[in-house]
């Protein structure tokens, strides 16, 4: 998206990312949503985690 000039939050980046994940990883996204912050949490702190 950013390719395209628009340019988006970390936050909703973050988000995507979580949500973009397959099925099988289900289990990681929900303890890296109830540990973290979602909101505060950069992508280099869920590359991380």
């Amino acid at each position: 998206m950013s390719a395209q000039g628009e340019r988006l939050q970390e936050v909703t980046v973050v988000e995507k990312i979580l949500r973009s994940m397959p099925v099988k990883f289900n289990y990681v996204v929900c303890s890296i949503e109830e540990s973290n912050d979602v909101t505060a949490l950069s992508i280099d702190e869920l590359q991380n985690s």
